[in-house]
């Protein structure tokens, strides 16, 4: 059998300060910047605090190219641009 998603609206706006729920630290190696560790270690010794917001799965770290989404029941996803943009269209309804 063949499936195809149902038309669904979403409220998506692109990340801002003010719209996580907090900020976790993390450390990551001053020469590998976009590698996250939770701990600190001999190789990830610079400390950074990263945003996030509770989500249905956890606890998500944001991007700032991420949007944050409020679906119709309630609860607050994140969607990277990427595939914000491949599996939606603007609309202003």
């Amino acid at each position: 059998m063949r499936y195809r998603t149902k038309p669904e609206y979403i409220d998506a706006e692109p990340y801002t300060t003010g719209t996580e729920d907090g900020y976790k630290t993390m450390y990551c190696n001053k020469d590998a910047p976009g590698v996250l560790y939770d701990k600190k270690t001999e190789w990830s010794d610079t400390e950074i605090k990263v945003p996030y917001i509770n989500t249905i799965y956890g606890t998500e770290l944001i991007n700032k190219s991420d949007y944050v989404v409020n679906l119709p029941s309630g609860e607050r996803i994140i969607i990277h641009a990427r595939e914000l943009e491949q599996k939606y269209e603007r609309c202003d309804e």
